[in-house]
């Protein structure tokens, strides 16, 4: 399924081609709103009971909400979770991680693709931008040391963004040398930015001494620096 043009219900201007699943109704927040005043009027509005509109806040942290709720969607997240504060055995996580490494084979993976993409939901990979494909091709294997706190990520050193745009090859990109992991507010800051050169990447993955499985693989595609 391809794009579909788009125009604003409201002053019918052009707003762009998009997908089914990404489609817009308005082309700005002053739009939106005045949408929002016709649709959302009266009986129309959530909040509407038996004449007049109703203020309803979350009974944990005081946030208005919409009337048919109790919690908001964060405080929902935290005291509608049954299994807070509890962990899976090891026994748990091996039954887990069998079930799931039997479903989601690469021919399942690859109907799902399918499915989504006839829906609309996901843009088919020959429609995606090369800069899209190199960034996936860019993450991190299994292996890289990784984190279990929500609040770190893994970070690219040598930025994805510089790497495609100076045609580094990926694999060299997810290299463990390349890796730090750091709080996600300062991977957001940091954006495109690299925090070390192409040289200086080049010359820690040759200083290299771990166990990465590809190490050796990376190595041909290193060239000498000096």
């Amino acid at each position: 399924m391809g794009k579909i043009k788009c125009y604003c219900v409201i002053c019918d201007s052009f707003i762009g081609e998009y997908y089914p699943s990404v489609t817009r109704k308005t082309c700005s927040l002053k739009c939106k709103g005045e949408l929002f005043g016709k649709t959302h009027t009266g009986k129309n509005n959530p909040n509407y009971r038996h004449g007049k509109c109703i203020e309803n806040r979350c009974k944990e942290c005081n946030r208005l909400i919409d009337a048919r709720s109790i919690r908001c969607q964060k405080c929902r997240a935290i005291y509608n979770n049954s299994f807070l504060g509890k962990t899976h055995t090891d026994k748990t996580k091996k039954i887990i991680g069998k079930k799931s490494s039997e479903k989601f084979t690469t021919e399942y993976l690859e109907r799902v693709r399918k499915v989504f993409e006839e829906r609309g939901v996901w843009i088919p990979r020959d429609k995606l931008s090369k800069y899209t494909l190199y960034y996936r091709e860019c993450e991190w294997d299994k292996k890289v040391p990784s984190t279990k706190d929500f609040h770190k990520t893994r970070h690219h050193r040598y930025s994805r963004f510089d790497g495609f745009k100076n045609n580094i090859n990926p694999l060299i990109m997810k290299h463990p040398v390349n890796c730090r992991v750091i709080n996600r507010i300062e991977n957001i800051s940091i954006g495109n930015k690299s925090e070390i050169t192409k040289e200086e990447l080049y010359k820690m993955i040759r200083k290299y001494n771990g166990e990465w499985s590809r190490h050796q693989e990376c190595l041909v595609l290193v060239p000498e620096v000096s």
